[in-house]
C-alpha cells in the first residue's frame, strides 16, 4: 500500500473590509499560514483574539479560534485541531442567531469543511476500516451550501477534499471488490475540479488539485501520468512562493522516481530520485527547527519520516553505511537530543525568573489545548474557556515583551558517525535498530568499523515475535498459582498433598521450555551471522532500539543454539542467556551520547532513598518489601551521606527539594506507566503543595547531579509518544527515564514490566554490595545482580526471565 500525504485544502474564506483591527489581524494570520510561517501566524492568531475582546467583536473571536484549528492542523496535532473547529461552531451557536447572515453562514460552512479535513486525517488508521461517513456528511453539506451561494473557490476547494475522501476509502481496503472503482471516481472528481480551476484561473486551489492528482496516480500506478501533475504542482508552488510545500511536492517526486526506477531509464530516475530526496530533506529539517517546543518537532517529522525511509533503503542498496547512520540519527529521538543541548547552553537557566513563570503556565495552558479542549464542549463552560483563552493570549503577549522571539530549544545538529566512533572503546560495540515501514535494519558499529544487515523478516513479523515473548515472559508468574489449583482439582483424594509436595510437582513439571526458542529465534532475525561473530569479540554492548524494540529486554536474549537448554533437568529451561555473555546498556540514540558523558557530578558517595511512601490514593496496596530494600540499602553506604526518605516523610516536595544534592537516586515505590508518557508517574507522600504524584513532566522541571538513579518501580523503564500515541517514526519518546537523563542524571536504571518486589530486593542488595561496597563500575555490577537473580538455588523460579530481565541501565558507558 501506498504512503498517503496529501495536501488538503483548509479553506478560509476572506471578507474584506472587516471593522475594527480585529479582523486586520485574523486575515494576517491567515495570510502567513499559506506561507507556512506558523510562528508569526500564532503571535497574529493571540492578538485578534485580545483585540476582538476589547473591540466586542464575536465575528473575528470566532475566526480566530477557528485559525488556531487550522494552526494546530499544521502543527499535526489534530485531535487539538478538531477541539478548535468544534469550539468555535459552538461559539457561533452560543454568540450568533440564527437565521444567519452571510457573513457568518460562509464562516460556519467553511469550519464545517476544515473539520471535516481534520476528522478524516486524524482518523486515518481507522479509515482503512471504512470510518470516514461523518468526514463526507460534512463534505456534502458544505459542496451544497457553495454551489447554491456561487461561492467558486469554496466549492472547488470541497471537490479536492472529496477526490481525497474518495482515494483514502479506495486504499482502505485495497482487496474491495470496488477498490478501483472507488479510486477511479476519486480520479475524475480531481480532475473535474482541475479543469473548473484551470478555466476559472484559480492556481491557489490548482496547485494542490496538481499535487493529490498526482498521488492518487501513483496510487493507481499509473506513474507517468503522476509524475507529470506532481511536476506541475511543483512549478507552481515554486511560482507561488510556497518554498514549504514545494519541499514537499519535490519529496513525493523523488519517491515517484525511485518507482520509476525499474523502466529502461531507470538509473537516471534513481539518480534524479536520490537527489531530489537529500536536498528536500535538508529543506525540512529547516521548517522542523522552527517549532518551538520537543513535542511539535516530534510531531510535524513522524508524518515525513518516510521519505528518510526511502532513502535509507536507496543507501543500503548503494552500500553507503555511513550516510545511513547519518540519516537515521537525523530522524531518532532528534527533540530529546535538541532538548539535552537546549540544557548544556543553559539558555533556560539563564532566563528572569518573571519569564520563567510566564513560561511555566504558558505551557500548562498548551498542554490543555493539545490534550483536552473537549473538557470545555458543553455550554456552560464557555465563559471558562474564553477565560482560558485570554489568560493564554495576555501569557503569549508579556512573553513578547519580556523577550520578543524567543526559542528555548536549540536545535542540535545529530551526530556524525565518525565522531560517534570517537566515543566508542574497544571493548565496546554498539548495536543500533532502525525500522522503517518495510525494512528492518541492524548497525554495528565499533570504533573503527561499521556493518548494516537488513533483516529477512518484516517489521511486521518481527514486531509479532516480540509481542509474542513478552506476553509470555509476564503470564508465567500466574502460571504456577493455575498449576497448584489445577493439580490440587486432579488430586483432591491424595491424602498426602500438601505445600510441599505441590512445590515437588511443580519443580518436575514442564513449566516453561519454549520460550527460549522464541528468544533465540529473535536474535537470529534481528543480527546478521557476521555481526553475531563480530559481536563475540566485544564484552560490552550498547543497545540503541527502535519502535517497538523499546520493550524488548535485550539480556534475555539466547544468542546461539549451543546456548539453549535441551537437557529438560529443570521445570524452567535454562539456556545461556546474553546476559551472562555481555554487559548490555541502553541509549536512546547515538546523538546523545556525547551530552550524556558529560551528564551527573562528583562521586562523592550520598545517596537519598525512598521507600514505600504513604499512598496518595487508598488504590495503592503498601510495599513493605520496599520498605525492606529501602532500609537494606542504607547499609552500604555512610549514615551521614545519607538521606532514608520512608512512609509520611517520603513526600513529593521534600524529594524535589533534595534530590539534586545526591549523587544516587534511589526509588522503592510504585511507578505508574501511563500511554501519554509525560503523565507517567512515581508515587510518594502527598502534601499541601504537591500531589504525590511525581509526574515525568515535573522531573523534566528538576535539576539533578546524579550518577545513578535507580527506580525500583513497576513500568519505570517504559517510554512512549506525545499524547498517548504507542510510538512515533521518530522514536521522540519520553517517560520516567528520558525525564530523568533530561534533569541531568547520567544514568538511570528502570524496569520495563511489574517486578516480583522480592527478587527485585534481593537484586538490590546484591547491585549495591558489588558497586559501593566493591566498588566495581556500574554496568559489571548490574549484570553481576542479574545473574545472582537468574542462579539463586533457594528460589529456582527466579531463572525465569521475569524475575531479572525487566531491568535496563540507560545512560553512559563512562559513568
Amino acid at each position: 500500500m501506498k504512503k498517503i500525504f496529501f495536501a488538503f485544502l483548509l479553506f478560509l474564506s476572506i471578507i474584506s473590509a472587516q471593522s475594527g483591527d480585529a479582523g486586520k489581524f485574523v486575515d494576517q494570520a491567515y495570510a502567513l499560514l499559506n506561507k507556512s510561517d506558523y510562528k508569526a501566524a500564532e503571535k497574529l492568531i493571540f492578538k485578534a483574539f485580545r483585540v476582538s475582546e476589547v473591540e466586542k467583536d464575536d465575528y473575528n473571536k470566532i475566526r480566530s479560534i477557528k485559525l488556531l484549528g487550522t494552526l494546530y492542523y499544521n502543527y499535526r496535532e489534530l485531535e487539538a485541531s478538531i477541539s478548535f473547529y468544534k469550539l468555535s461552531l459552538g461559539m457561533v451557536e452560543k454568540l450568533f442567531s440564527p437565521p444567519y447572515n452571510t457573513k457568518i453562514e460562509l464562516e460556519v460552512y467553511n469550519i464545517k469543511n476544515n473539520l471535516a479535513i481534520a476528522l478524516m486525517e486524524s482518523d486515518r488508521r481507522a479509515a482503512y476500516a471504512g470510518k470516514l461517513s461523518e468526514a463526507e456528511k460534512l463534505f456534502g453539506e458544505v459542496l451544497d451550501y457553495y454551489e447554491k451561494s456561487g461561492d467558486r473557490s469554496g466549492y472547488l476547494s470541497v471537490l479536492l477534499n472529496l477526490g481525497i475522501l474518495y482515494r483514502l476509502d479506495a486504499v482502505s481496503d485495497p482487496d474491495h471488490p470496488e477498490y478501483t472503482q472507488k479510486l477511479s471516481d476519486a480520479l475524475t472528481i480531481l480532475l473535474k475540479a482541475n479543469d473548473l480551476a484551470k478555466k476559472e484561473g484559480n492556481n491557489v486551489i490548482r496547485e494542490n488539485i496538481l499535487f493529490n492528482l498526482g498521488i492518487s496516480y501513483q496510487t493507481a500506478n499509473k506513474l507517468d501520468s503522476a509524475a507529470k501533475f506532481v511536476e506541475e504542482s511543483i512549478t507552481s508552488y515554486k511560482a507561488s512562493g510556497n518554498k514549504y510545500w514545494e519541499a514537499i511536492a519535490s519529496l513525493r517526486l523523488g519517491y515517484l522516481y525511485l518507482e520509476m526506477s525499474s523502466s529502461e531509464e531507470g538509473n537516471d530516475y534513481r539518480k534524479k530520485g536520490i537527489i531530489l530526496l537529500r536536498d528536500n530533506l535538508g529543506i525540512i529539517e529547516e521548517y522542523r527547527s522552527k517549532f518551538e517546543d520537543e513535542r511539535g518537532r516530534a510531531v510535524f517529522l513522524d508524518n515525513l519520516t518516510y521519505y528518510y525511509v526511502l532513502l535509507i533503503n536507496e543507501l543500503y542498496e548503494e552500500g553507503d553505511y555511513e550516510s545511513m547512520f547519518d540519516l537515521a540519527e537525523m530522524v531518532k529521538s532528534r527533540s530529546f537530543v535538541d532538548m539535552l543541548s537546549t540544557k548544556a547552553s543553559g539558555v533556560e537557566e539563564d532566563l528572569p525568573d518573571d519569564l520563567k513563570k510566564v513560561m511555566i503556565r504558558k505551557s500548562e495552558i498548551e498542554a490543555v489545548f493539545r490534550d483536552s479542549l473537549w473538557l470545555y464542549f458543553e455550554d456552560a463552560e464557555s465563559g471558562r474557556f474564553f477565560s482560558l483563552m485570554d489568560e493564554y493570549s495576555k501569557l503569549y503577549s508579556e512573553k513578547e515583551e519580556l523577550q520578543p522571539d524567543l526559542n528555548l530549544l536549540v536545535s542540535e545538529q545529530p551526530v556524525k558517525l565518525k565522531d560517534f566512533q570517537k566515543l566508542v572503546d574497544d571493548k565496546t560495540a554498539v548495536v543500533e535498530f532502525f525500522i522503517g515501514r518495510n525494512a528492518f535494519y541492524t548497525f554495528l558499529v565499533t570504533n573503527n568499523s561499521i556493518s548494516v544487515v537488513q533483516s529477512k523478516q518484516s517489521p511486521r513479523t518481527i514486531d509479532s515475535l516480540v509481542t509474542k515473548i513478552l506476553t509470555d515472559i509476564n503470564l508465567f508468574p500466574n502460571k504456577r498459582g493455575a498449576f497448584i489449583e489445577l493439580q490440587k482439582i486432579l488430586n483432591r483424594n491424595d491424602d498426602t498433598l500438601d505445600s510441599a509436595k505441590l512445590a515437588r510437582m511443580w519443580y518436575e513439571s514442564d513449566a516453561d521450555r519454549s520460550l527460549q526458542l522464541a528468544l533465540f529465534q529473535l536474535y537470529k532475525t534481528i543480527l546478521g551471522d557476521k555481526q553475531d561473530k563480530e559481536l563475540q569479540k566485544f564484552e560490552r554492548v550498547i543497545i540503541i532500539p527502535h519502535g517497538f524494540l523499546h520493550e524488548m529486554p535485550f539480556a534475555a536474549l539466547v544468542s546461539s543454539f549451543q546456548n539453549l537448554d535441551m537437557s529438560k533437568k529443570h521445570h524452567i529451561a535454562r539456556p545461556t542467556y546474553w546476559i551472562e555473555e555481555k554487559e548490555i546498556l541502553t541509549l536512546p540514540s547515538a546523538s546523545s551520547l556525547p551530552f550524556l558523558l558529560k551528564a551527573g557530578g562528583e562521586d562523592d558517595g550520598s545517596i537519598l532513598i525512598v521507600g514505600n511512601p504513604i499512598y496518595p490514593s487508598k488504590k495503592f496496596d503498601p510495599l513493605p518489601f520496599a520498605e525492606k530494600e529501602a532500609n537494606e540499602i542504607t547499609r552500604h553506604f555512610e549514615k551521614s551521606k545519607t538521606l532514608l526518605l520512608i512512609n509520611e516523610v517520603a513526600t513529593e516536595t521534600r524529594i524535589k527539594q533534595e534530590a539534586e544534592k545526591y549523587d544516587i537516586l534511589h526509588f522503592a515505590t510504585h511507578g505508574i506507566y501511563e500511554e501519554d508518557a509525560l503523565k507517567s508517574h512515581l508515587l510518594m507522600t502527598k502534601t499541601e503543595g504537591d500531589d504525590g504524584y511525581l509526574r515525568a513532566s515535573e522531573i523534566f522541571k528538576m535539576k539533578l547531579n546524579s550518577n545513578l538513579v535507580v527506580l525500583s518501580a513497576c513500568l519505570s523503564g517504559r517510554v512512549g509518544a506525545f499524547g498517548g500515541q504507542k510510538y512515533l517514526t521518530t522514536d521522540d519518546l519520553t517517560g520516567l527515564t528520558r525525564a530523568l537523563l533530561y534533569a541531568g542524571a547520567a544514568n538511570v536504571m528502570g524496569t520495563l514490566w511489574t517486578v516480583d518486589d522480592r527478587s527485585t530486593g534481593y537484586m538490590m542488595e546484591h547491585f549495591y554490595e558489588k558497586y559501593r561496597d566493591e566498588k566495581r563500575p556500574l554496568l559489571f555490577s548490574m549484570r553481576d545482580a542479574q545473574i545472582s537473580v537468574l542462579n539463586d538455588s533457594t528460589n529456582r523460579d527466579w531463572s525465569h526471565p521475569f524475575y531479572w530481565a525487566p531491568f535496563i541501565l540507560i545512560g553512559s558507558p563512562g559513568k
